[in-house]
């Protein structure tokens, strides 16, 4: 039976001559992902910090999502560390990503690190982005963050946000709500812009 494999990336920046280097702005730190099976069901997980190799964590990226340079000291690199995500990924599963984000920045890694994955190609060729199907089930174009989309869902989630198994969790709550709730109950504290009251425009 096919399996969704929902993952979220955390990055540091690269700059200056590195950036030149690489080729692009942002380098993998951590990988976390939640693996359901076809009823939506959380059945197994992935974390793997990594090891940016042009980049360094500065302070900005540390307080956001509490990952250090010295925690990613003996971490795998990013060929070992997408080496053991494809590992993990059982065959018929299909990509859960929040936003292009994640996939473009795998992409990134394995075109510029010369990283030889084809199945990681092959998922995110074909995946399915939560949040254009947050907005759908909103009826709306606008990209709303993870934060905004779980407390509008009303979900009690994991409230350690940019850490990337975290936020895969959050991300797969949400994704099950979203396909197994047509009519999913919103926060009893959430508007439309057609129920906010203004005094404006009050009909005579």
């Amino acid at each position: 039976m096919s399996k969704y494999i929902v993952l979220d990336l955390e990055m540091c920046n690269v700059v200056g001559e590195a950036k030149e280097t690489l080729g692009t702005a942002r380098e993998l730190i951590q990988i976390g992902a939640v693996m359901l099976d076809s009823n939506y069901n959380v059945i197994d997980h992935f974390d793997s910090l990594v090891k940016p190799e042009y980049g360094e964590i500065d302070d900005y990226i540390e307080e956001l999502t509490k990952i250090s340079q010295k925690d990613v000291e003996n971490a795998p690199n990013a060929n070992e560390a997408l080496q053991l995500f494809a590992n993990w990924i059982p065959d018929e599963s299909t990509l859960v990503t929040w936003s292009e984000n994640d996939v473009v920045q795998i992409d990134d890694e394995l075109y510029f690190k010369d990283i030889d994955l084809p199945k990681l190609y092959n998922y995110i060729e074909e995946y399915i982005d939560c949040q254009e199907l947050f907005s759908s089930k909103m009826k709306t174009e606008k990209k709303y963050q993870l934060s905004e989309a779980l407390a509008i869902a009303n979900i009690d989630y994991d409230e350690n946000i940019h850490n990337a198994h975290a936020d895969a969790y959050n991300t797969a709550l949400l994704f099950r709500k979203i396909q197994t709730e047509e009519n999913f109950t919103l926060s009893p504290y959430f508007m439309t812009s057609d129920q906010i009251f203004d005094p404006f425009k009050i009909k005579k």
